[in-house]
């Protein structure tokens, strides 16, 4: 079987991630290219890592900074010099974002909450990229006031 001819994807098995934000981040600009692995993503510019990413389609819970993967994607982020972020997300799309190593604090230096086209203008700023003035058109900028509105 080709590769032209293979399946898509299993479905997803954790309820984590799913489909939605793979559709929105590849609406957003051509240029802002992923590679997904597993459920850690490469931001890159010109196959340039620039970020690892590991989205969480849930409400914001701390993690176990021991915990075995969370240690792994901290490692390949520095070994990369790249930040690592950890980004929660909903359906409205909401994001908080939040740093894992020191590269993510130069970005941000908190949990944040985003609004989708605040979100895509950090994905310009973590790549070091001009951002095209009608990069964020037709974007959300609805976000919660606070944490506890966001709707997950």
């Amino acid at each position: 079987m080709s590769i032209h001819h293979m399946p898509i994807g299993n479905g997803e098995r954790t309820g984590f991630r799913d489909q939605q934000i793979s559709t929105l981040h590849r609406k957003w600009h051509q240029h802002l290219g992923l590679h997904d692995i597993d459920n850690m993503w490469i931001e890159n510019t010109l196959a340039i890592p620039m970020a690892v990413v590991d989205y969480k389609r849930s409400q914001p819970y701390e993690l176990n900074a021991s915990d075995m993967l969370v240690r792994v994607y901290q490692n390949v982020a520095n070994a990369l010099n790249v930040p690592y972020l950890l980004v929660f997300y909903d359906t409205t799309p909401v994001f908080t974002v939040r740093p894992m190593n020191t590269y993510a604090f130069t970005f941000v230096d908190q949990d944040t909450v985003m609004s989708e086209a605040e979100y895509v203008a950090l994905q310009f700023r973590v790549r070091r990229q001009w951002m095209p003035p009608n990069a964020l058109n037709g974007l959300s900028t609805r976000k919660p006031v606070s944490f506890e509105d966001v709707p997950f």
